[in-house]
């Protein structure tokens, strides 16, 4: 990890030493792209980039998606690509071991990526902005002494690298993950209580219908109804149901398994989002140059965590069909 770290450091260093035009470094940003900056305001440019960029309304981000946003900047300095020192990846190290949780707002960002957050989390680290340390709300500066920790001294690209990420989206996609996969197996154990209350006909969960459509999470959705079944007298060859439930019942697999397809669509983008290096520019240690890129833009992630919250309301629409039967059963 060190190694990468100073590796893709050593680029940026590269990049300033021979005053070519880098996106952030060595001009400004947005329209200002083509802008060169001086000596002077290249010495300044990081820490300006951290404070105009900040911004944002309505209540502080949970302390749980802070962490996770964090965490997911550290990885991806980590990975090498970003440029940062290695100051800069120690100091977010610092702030998770410790507790300083910035306070920043939980809707807002400027341009692309989640900069506004970013910068405010940012701003903590160089010792401004707000955070919390065990518990109570404290300037960012004050935070980072009663936890030990100095302050970061902006070097390089460590501003725009601190800043220029999607550490909010890709952290709080990953802890929405672990939600609906548990959120998937309790809608399993839900239909199949309201399959033993009404005398369901478990033809729905047969093996060989399960695989004559085999998408794996219909699949594994089926295969969790059986074993939750197992033993039960709805199993049992004599036992008394109707030939065909209401189709709330009988579509639970198909439905359930939907869930499963898109969680692990999720599940796979937050990996690679997770595992990537998605820094404009990237400082690209094979080429010792730093190369402009769009790889700050996650479609692929927001395209499927837009798809699982499809799926999740067609399992609660279901789940709320069946309790229409069940209260129909108990009030007859």
């Amino acid at each position: 990890m060190r190694a990468a770290i100073t590796a893709s450091r050593a680029v940026v260093d590269r990049a300033l030493a021979s005053n070519d035009a880098v996106y952030g470094l060595t001009t400004q940003v947005g329209h200002g792209k083509d802008t060169r900056l001086s000596e002077e305001e290249i010495r300044g440019e990081q820490t300006f980039l951290v404070m105009s960029h900040s911004g944002g309304v309505g209540p502080p981000l949970p302390t749980p998606q802070v962490r996770a946003a964090l965490a997911v900047r550290l990885n991806g300095i980590a990975r090498g690509g970003s440029g940062a020192s290695l100051a800069a990846a120690e100091l977010l190290a610092a702030m998770l071991n410790a507790g300083v949780h910035p306070i920043v707002p939980e809707i807002g960002s400027v341009g692309a990526a989640d900069l506004g957050p970013m910068a405010g989390m940012a701003q903590v680290a160089i010792g401004r902005g707000r955070a919390t340390y065990l518990g109570e709300p404290l300037d960012g500066g004050e935070a980072l002494h009663r936890a030990g920790i100095a302050p970061l001294t902006l070097s390089g690209r460590d501003g725009l690298a601190l800043i220029s990420a999607n550490g909010v989206s890709i952290g709080h996609a990953a802890l929405v993950v672990a939600r609906a996969e548990r959120a998937a197996a309790a809608a399993d154990v839900a239909a199949a209580l309201s399959m033993e209350a009404t005398t369901a006909n478990p033809s729905i969960i047969h093996p060989r219908i399960a695989r004559a459509k085999p998408i794996l999470g219909q699949v594994a959705a089926a295969d969790h109804l059986r074993e939750l079944l197992e033993g039960s007298e709805l199993m049992q060859p004599d036992a008394p149901h109707s030939v065909q439930d209401a189709l709330s019942f009988r579509v639970v697999p198909q439905v359930h398994g939907a869930l499963r397809e898109y969680v692990a669509a999720v599940r796979n983008a937050v990996t690679t989002e997770l595992n990537a290096s998605d820094d404009n520019p990237l400082a690209s240690v094979p080429d010792q140059t730093m190369i402009s890129n769009g790889n700050f833009h996650p479609m692929v992630l927001a395209i499927s965590c837009d798809a699982l919250r499809i799926a999740v309301a067609q399992v609660g629409q279901l789940s709320e069909r069946r309790m229409s039967h069940l209260w129909d059963a108990f009030m007859q």
